[in-house]
């Protein structure tokens, strides 16, 4: 499930139809809007719909962030809890762990989101079983009323704004306390699973049109050897 620029126009047009009338739409991201809000001392109902929420990431959601096992309880062979050190083990959607651990120390369960929190910050995946996450990595796990499929492309929509909190460092990290603090807009329930509906279906075509597209790559070079394998060997009887 790959989280494309389609998608970021996909749910800004979501944002912006449900803007009200007398709204003035804004341009230069998430945070630059809840910043100008703040400072203006705006009335948050002005500019986003009404029975949409700002609040703070650590509000909806419990944050675990990860700690490396023992190095010599690190396997290649399936031994213990599978284990994710950092962002090098995501996929499009969900990580493909290679090392296992026998000693977990913090953990991400199924279905909580996974953020990368050192040098590069911001990208994320779903945790499609139970993982033992390295110092890398931090989990985000749900709490009730927030869809974690949501969620997630909350998370993927603004990650350029999670990247601006890293930062003006050495060695580009975030803090738990950072991401507590991270502000997001939330919508009901509802409303969430109808965007997460919405950006999964075209995520879905989007991953369908790129594997039909990788097919026929296979099968041009295919028919290409093929066909120049017997060319050159009718030129060679010649």
């Amino acid at each position: 499930m790959a989280f494309s620029w389609r998608l970021w126009r996909l749910y800004n047009a979501y944002v912006e139809k449900m803007f009200n009338e007398n709204a003035k739409p804004y341009r230069g991201g998430v945070a630059l809007m809840l910043k100008q809000q703040e400072e203006l001392r705006m009335d948050k109902t002005k500019c986003i719909p009404k029975n949409w929420g700002v609040v703070k990431l650590g509000e909806i959601c419990e944050i675990t962030m990860g700690q490396s096992p023992p190095s010599e309880s690190y396997n290649t062979e399936g031994k213990g809890m599978p284990f994710l050190q950092g962002k090098q083990e995501f996929g499009s959607n969900h990580p493909v762990n290679v090392k296992y651990t026998t000693k977990p120390l913090k953990i991400a369960f199924e279905n909580s989101m996974l953020i990368s929190v050192r040098a590069p910050v911001g990208d994320v995946n779903i945790a499609d079983k139970t993982y033992c996450i390295g110092r890398g990595l931090a989990s985000l796990r749900a709490k009730k009323g927030i869809m974690a499929l949501f969620l997630y492309y909350l998370m993927a929509f603004q990650k350029s704004d999670v990247e601006a909190m890293g930062e003006g460092s050495t060695f580009q990290a975030i803090t738990k306390s950072q991401i507590f603090n991270f502000k997001v807009l939330l919508p009901p329930l509802p409303e969430q699973r109808k965007i997460a509906e919405i950006l999964e279906t075209i995520d879905n075509a989007i991953e369908k049109t790129d594997a039909i597209i990788e097919k026929y790559k296979r099968i041009k070079q295919g028919l290409m050897q093929d066909l120049l394998t017997k060319t050159n060997g009718k030129m060679s009887r010649g």
